[in-house]
């Protein structure tokens, strides 16, 4: 039967540690930007009451919890009651994790004194484009998680 593995951490196994292993790295993403996201919603509820003035303007601003909300449980859901490896190829219709990313990114810029962009930023940007190779490659070749 097909759905014979799908249920409430049905799908961990030792043979599936490879796939949550490639799952990591968006799962990781996913999780916490969300949260942040939802956080910064939270905050920016109870700082309405406020002065408006006192507040820094951030991309997050437009973060509504929202569309943070089904990218959390998407993570969560992924990681224990469905195949993992579908979560990577469904995880780029959500944008909570590009803005979050992005916004992280420019805050370390505006935080280093270096001019040019950090090295942190270079190395997010190649883990990002590596990683997306990967799974072009794992997809061309019909592999998990394709």
């Amino acid at each position: 039967m097909y759905f014979r593995n799908v249920g409430l951490f049905r799908y961990w196994t030792v043979s599936n540690l490879p796939l949550f292993l490639l799952a990591a790295p968006i799962l990781w993403l996913l999780l916490t930007s969300s949260t942040t996201a939802l956080h910064t919603g939270i905050q920016e509820l109870r700082n309405r009451s406020h002065s408006v003035a006192r507040q820094r303007p951030t991309l997050m601003a437009f973060s509504l919890p929202e569309i943070a909300l089904p990218q959390f449980v998407l993570a969560v859901t992924a990681l224990t009651n469905f195949h993992v490896q579908i979560v990577n190829r469904i995880a780029s219709g959500y944008p909570t994790w590009y803005l979050t990313t992005a916004q992280w990114l420019v805050d370390s810029h505006h935080i280093s004194s270096i001019p040019g962009p950090p090295l942190k930023v270079e190395w997010v940007v190649r883990g990002i484009i590596m990683y997306a190779l990967v799974q072009g490659i794992l997809y061309a070749n019909f592999l998990p998680p394709a």
